[in-house]
């Protein structure tokens, strides 16, 4: 507590903290009268304890001697003379901790300041190429292992014995505030050119927006909608939900059907396609694509609660007459089967308003097979035209099956039926009722709240 007991004195004029050190009568005055010049050859490890207290007493009383010099009373006295009453316990480590503590608390201050106030001008330099260069800081420490670790934070100028212990580079203000204001200007910039306007690596960048809590979110590809379709699609939704409290059982009477035309091209999806490798191996992997001889499957498919209908494969056409003719001879032998079928339970049937759908002869039959019970164009319950997102066999079944029938490229069309067929017989174990009935009541719900516009983005 020397250290703390001398500054809190009366100063008289002319006696720098020094010498009230070194005064005779002092404690620890015969040490310090043996040890008043530091030695800058290497210190023994043996020196005890005492004699590093001193020395350091002196280093930090010269280091307030010369702010004596500039400003007669400075403010942080007071402090100092404030605080020694409840430090006149401390033992020696403990004095040594505080020193150190407070050497170190003004060094991160006088840091903070310089980069708030003078970041433009010492952080960054440009050469001639215009590329930014980062100035770079040396850290030293105390060459003496004897003295604390707590205690090896003392700036050069203090007069110990120091040693260059690694260089970091300097954080560039500046720099971090230009990607920031383009990404703002711009909210679908990239890193790449990010990077390449400002002559900086795509890492910095990268780490500059981590570190602001930025994230490149994607896109979700929605269906186009046209001004008539929002009320349209609302009062389905609305009709769905009402018909749902009334009827439980309601949702999961309902037969989603759709077509869906798979061809040797597939989906092309090269954000999620990899092929991991050693770094030092490229394998220089390939996928084909815009071939010249094509082919496609029309395949048709239908989902009632947990059973799905299908795969049935139609004409590449599809037109009223083909559709008629699915609809009397074909459909019921895929429904024969159904358990809602054999418990001669009420059948919603749903199909879109695609112009094969809407022809007169097809209405007729469905009213006759389906009185007041089918959904579509011009039906008993019309469908909102452009709204695949409101279908199970668009939101979920055709995505599904994709996914799994172009994992690998295909190379014929009936490798290509053959995935098909293996592709549901996977989503046959995977469906259940959640897709048919909470999913439906979910997008009619989001549907409503964002009033009939698209709403896929929020799910």
């Amino acid at each position: 507590m020397d250290f703390l007991r001398k500054v809190a004195r009366p100063n008289p004029p002319q006696e720098s903290v020094a010498s009230r050190i070194s005064q005779p009568g002092t404690e620890g005055s015969t040490q310090l009268s043996e040890n008043s010049q530091p030695s800058t050859s290497k210190r023994q490890k043996t020196m005890p304890p005492e004699q590093h207290i001193m020395d350091l007493d002196l280093k930090m009383s010269e280091f307030l001697d010369s702010m004596l010099s500039q400003q007669t009373d400075p403010p942080i006295l007071s402090f100092f003379k404030g605080i020694l009453p409840s430090v006149t316990s401390f033992d020696d480590d403990e004095t040594l901790e505080l020193q150190s503590g407070v050497l170190s608390l003004i060094q991160q201050i006088k840091k903070k300041r310089e980069i708030r106030l003078y970041a433009h001008n010492y952080n960054y330099e440009r050469d001639s190429t215009r590329r930014i260069r980062h100035r770079t800081i040396i850290i030293y420490l105390p060459m003496n292992p004897d003295i604390p670790l707590k205690t090896r934070l003392f700036l050069p100028h203090m007069g110990l014995d120091m040693q260059v212990m690694g260089i970091v580079v300097r954080h560039n203000v500046e720099v971090d505030e230009r990607i920031l204001a383009l990404f703002e200007e711009d909210l679908t910039r990239s890193i790449r050119d990010v990077a390449s306007l400002l002559e900086i690596s795509t890492w910095k960048v990268w780490n500059v927006l981590r570190q602001n809590n930025k994230y490149a979110f994607h896109y979700t590809p929605v269906q186009g909608l046209e001004n008539n379709d929002f009320d349209n699609r609302v009062r389905f939704c609305r009709f769905l939900l009402h018909t749902d409290v009334d009827d439980p059982d309601f949702l999961k009477s309902i037969l989603w059907t759709d077509e869906s035309k798979f061809t040797k091209e597939g989906i092309l999806n090269l954000h999620n396609l990899h092929h991991w490798s050693s770094k030092d191996q490229n394998p220089k992997v390939k996928r084909q694509r815009s071939f010249q001889r094509r082919f496609s499957v029309n395949v048709w498919a239908g989902v009632i609660g947990n059973n799905v209908i299908g795969p049935h494969y139609l004409p590449d056409n599809v037109n009223g007459d083909n559709d008629l003719f699915f609809l009397q001879n074909e459909l019921p032998e895929l429904m024969a089967e159904l358990p809602i079928f054999i418990e001669n339970r009420r059948i919603v049937f749903q199909h879109d308003g695609c112009p094969a759908h809407w022809r007169v002869t097809v209405r007729e039959h469905l009213d006759n097979v389906f009185p007041n019970s089918w959904i579509g164009r011009d039906g008993p319950i019309a469908w909102p035209p452009r709204s695949p997102d409101l279908t199970p066999l668009d939101f979920y079944i055709w995505g599904r099956a994709k996914a799994i029938v172009y994992a690998t490229e295909v190379e014929t069309r009936e490798e290509l039926i053959q995935r098909i067929e293996d592709s549901f017989v996977t989503i046959r174990q995977e469906m259940n009722l959640h897709t048919t009935t909470v999913e439906v009541r979910d997008r009619c719900r989001a549907c409503i709240r964002n009033r009939g516009q698209q709403f896929e983005q929020d799910l």
